[in-house]
Protein backbone atom coordinates (compact mmCIF):
# COMPACT_ATOMS: atom_id res chain seq x y z
CA UNK A 1 0.00 0.00 0.00
CA UNK A 2 1.33 3.46 -0.94
CA UNK A 3 2.17 5.98 1.76
CA UNK A 4 -0.28 8.88 1.82
CA UNK A 5 1.16 12.38 1.50
CA UNK A 6 1.60 13.93 4.95
CA UNK A 7 -0.67 16.82 3.99
CA UNK A 8 -3.46 14.37 3.08
CA UNK A 9 -2.99 12.48 6.34
CA UNK A 10 -3.42 15.78 8.20
CA UNK A 11 -6.57 16.62 6.21
CA UNK A 12 -8.09 13.21 6.93
CA UNK A 13 -7.27 13.52 10.63
CA UNK A 14 -8.71 17.01 11.09
CA UNK A 15 -11.50 17.48 8.54
CA UNK A 16 -15.06 16.10 8.68
CA UNK A 17 -15.64 13.44 5.98
CA UNK A 18 -18.17 15.59 4.12
CA UNK A 19 -15.58 18.36 3.71
CA UNK A 20 -12.44 16.41 2.72
CA UNK A 21 -12.98 16.42 -1.06
CA UNK A 22 -13.81 20.15 -1.06
CA UNK A 23 -10.74 20.92 1.05
CA UNK A 24 -8.47 19.00 -1.31
CA UNK A 25 -10.05 20.80 -4.27
CA UNK A 26 -9.49 24.18 -2.59
CA UNK A 27 -5.85 23.42 -1.75
CA UNK A 28 -5.20 21.95 -5.23
CA UNK A 29 -2.07 20.05 -4.12
CA UNK A 30 0.21 18.45 -6.75
CA UNK A 31 -0.59 14.94 -5.45
CA UNK A 32 -4.36 15.39 -5.98
CA UNK A 33 -4.29 13.77 -9.43
CA UNK A 34 -2.74 10.61 -7.93
CA UNK A 35 -5.95 10.02 -5.96
CA UNK A 36 -8.66 7.73 -7.36
CA UNK A 37 -11.55 10.24 -7.30
CA UNK A 38 -9.60 12.64 -9.52
CA UNK A 39 -8.51 9.82 -11.84
CA UNK A 40 -12.01 8.51 -12.54
CA UNK A 41 -14.05 11.73 -12.58
CA UNK A 42 -14.30 13.45 -15.96
CA UNK A 43 -12.77 16.96 -16.03
CA UNK A 44 -15.24 19.60 -14.93
CA UNK A 45 -17.51 17.11 -13.14
CA UNK A 46 -17.95 17.53 -9.39
CA UNK A 47 -16.57 14.83 -7.14
CA UNK A 48 -19.15 13.74 -4.53
CA UNK A 49 -18.06 13.97 -0.92
CA UNK A 50 -18.62 10.20 -0.54
CA UNK A 51 -15.51 9.68 -2.70
CA UNK A 52 -13.53 10.37 0.49
CA UNK A 53 -13.98 6.66 1.22
CA UNK A 54 -11.88 5.74 -1.84
CA UNK A 55 -8.85 7.80 -0.80
CA UNK A 56 -7.33 5.00 1.25
CA UNK A 57 -6.85 1.64 -0.43
CA UNK A 58 -8.20 -1.15 1.73
CA UNK A 59 -8.20 -4.85 0.86
CA UNK A 60 -11.53 -6.61 0.44
CA UNK A 61 -12.05 -9.28 3.09
CA UNK A 62 -14.10 -12.48 2.90
CA UNK A 63 -16.55 -10.82 5.35
CA UNK A 64 -16.97 -7.92 2.90
CA UNK A 65 -17.78 -10.34 0.07
CA UNK A 66 -20.26 -12.26 2.24
CA UNK A 67 -22.01 -8.99 3.20
CA UNK A 68 -22.26 -7.94 -0.46
CA UNK A 69 -23.67 -11.33 -1.47
CA UNK A 70 -26.33 -11.12 1.28
CA UNK A 71 -27.24 -7.58 0.21
CA UNK A 72 -27.61 -8.61 -3.44
CA UNK A 73 -30.00 -11.39 -2.42
CA UNK A 74 -31.92 -9.07 -0.01
CA UNK A 75 -32.39 -6.53 -2.80
CA UNK A 76 -33.75 -9.24 -5.09
CA UNK A 77 -30.95 -8.82 -7.60
CA UNK A 78 -30.00 -12.50 -7.41
CA UNK A 79 -31.42 -15.70 -5.99
CA UNK A 80 -29.84 -17.58 -3.13
CA UNK A 81 -27.01 -19.70 -4.51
Amino acid sequence: MKQLPEELQQILATTPSKEVIAKIEALDPPWKMDLLPWQVTPPGEPIPWQAVYTLIEQPITPADIAWAQRKIIELGLAEDA
